[in-house]
């Protein structure tokens, strides 16, 4: 596995899938700092063709397959040695699922990591009572309105 650390994270390309769990996602969101300008790029991708219309007069819209939405980002991602970072699985079985080629799909998932699993170990390293805090807070609160 690759390290992650401030400067991948930073030129990371961060993916979101919404809609259809058991097809094609309706949406791709994708969100990553521009390597010239600095600037952020948002755009998302309208997969599901009932969906096209919604792209009218929003600029970061875009109707493209999954395949085009993934072709522009991989292509970003192999130029400029970038990561995606997804929330969840949820992402990997949609691209391993519903991207029809192969080594692009190959490509994006060799390079996609579950943020959430990384968030998950980052707080049980640096701030493994937090939640333990909160729930002796809430019990000690509960308690005291009973009294």
């Amino acid at each position: 596995m690759r390290r992650i650390n401030l400067e991948t994270v930073s030129k990371a390309i961060y993916i979101d899938f919404e809609g259809n769990v058991d097809r094609e996602p309706t949406f791709l969101g994708s969100h990553h700092l521009d390597i010239q300008t600095g600037a952020e790029v948002f755009t998302q991708y309208v997969h599901e063709e009932i969906f096209h219309s919604a792209v009218e007069d929003k600029p970061q819209c875009v109707n493209k397959s999954i395949d085009e939405a993934f072709e522009c980002l991989a292509t970003i991602a192999h130029k400029e040695n970038r990561i995606f970072l997804a929330w969840s699985t949820r992402e990997k079985l949609a691209i391993e699922t519903f991207v029809s080629n192969e080594k692009l799909s190959e490509f994006v998932v060799s390079r996609l990591f579950d943020s959430k699993r990384i968030a998950r170990r980052w707080k049980n390293r640096f701030h493994r009572n937090v939640i333990s805090n909160i729930l002796n807070t809430a019990m000690c609160i509960t308690q005291c309105s009973q009294s």
